[in-house]
């Protein structure tokens, strides 16, 4: 194996679990989820507009225009997904459930890039779908909106993974982030009735709004540098996932989530457990 990619994988779920944390702790009130969204593609567009622009090295084709046009709306979804399913769901039950994209990444990687499935692959994903079941019963998948809410968002995610590693073949990391947010910048403010809410109350919690931004780019240099080395995407996100699935325990300890607590606990080693047979 090449310890370079694989560590990279696991040092972006790091990066995943802080960013999960601390957006679920400024969004637990549920009521700034779309006002973050905006925020948070704001700061990233900003931040890689020169670069982008004039360091990325991209030499414009039709297919990769098309590919970065997809990658911002695809994220677009995603990030106004994730923000909602955070200001909906327990940091433990939203990251297990998210999960699922570990799923979802090998079916579309195998459809659309060619990469096949062994059988443990799929008793991995068996395995991915118990740990689900642990923490939601089948009633809940319909009738709860926080957890379909978690659903739609693993399933755009998983879009978005297979995009970056396309995207990387084409461009470099300051081009793919500011396909992915400028979209959403531009936008959301459009799509929101109430748009003075986007607006208001930019400057409040502004370090912790930095931070979070700052969280989520570390997190994609190292994903997108793990995918660059050699890692196919569905081994990539695998490691990356259960890394990542520690925020089930960063949810307990640091926001007191304790409801359903052994299932969360067990949910979150089945997660381990499939990612392994994904690898």
């Amino acid at each position: 194996m090449n310890f370079a990619w694989f560590l990279l994988a696991v040092l972006s779920g790091f990066f995943d679990v802080g960013y999960n944390t601390l957006s679920r702790f400024a969004l637990k009130d549920g009521e700034k989820s779309v006002h973050y969204a905006w925020i948070f593609s704001v700061f990233r567009s900003i931040l890689f507009l020169i670069p982008a622009l004039f360091f990325s090295q991209f030499v414009p084709t039709s297919k990769g225009i098309m590919i970065l046009i997809l990658l911002g709306a695809a994220n677009f979804l995603n990030i106004s997904l994730f923000m909602k399913m955070h200001s909906l769901n327990h940091l433990s039950a939203s990251s297990i459930i998210s999960r699922l994209r570990m799923v979802w990444v090998p079916l579309i990687s195998f459809a659309i890039l060619g990469e096949r499935l062994l059988a443990k692959e799929y008793l991995g994903i068996a395995v991915l779908f118990l740990a689900v079941f642990l923490i939601i019963s089948p009633k809940r998948l319909i009738r709860d909106k926080a957890v379909t809410t978690a659903l739609f968002f693993s399933l755009t995610a998983a879009v978005v993974t297979i995009l970056l590693k396309v995207a990387a073949e084409v461009t470099t990391t300051p081009m793919i982030i500011f396909a992915m947010s400028f979209p959403t910048a531009l936008l959301l403010p459009f799509l929101k009735n109430k748009r003075e809410e986007i607006f208001k109350d930019w400057r409040k919690d502004f370090g912790q709004k930095i931070l979070i931004t700052g969280l989520s780019i570390l997190l994609l240099y190292t994903f997108i540098w793990a995918l660059e080395l050699g890692g196919t995407v569905s081994k990539v996100n695998a490691i990356f996932q259960s890394t990542a699935a520690l925020s089930v325990f960063s949810g307990m300890i640091f926001l007191k989530e304790r409801e359903d607590l052994w299932h969360r606990v067990a949910g979150a080693g089945l997660i381990v457990a499939g990612a392994l047979l994904l690898i």
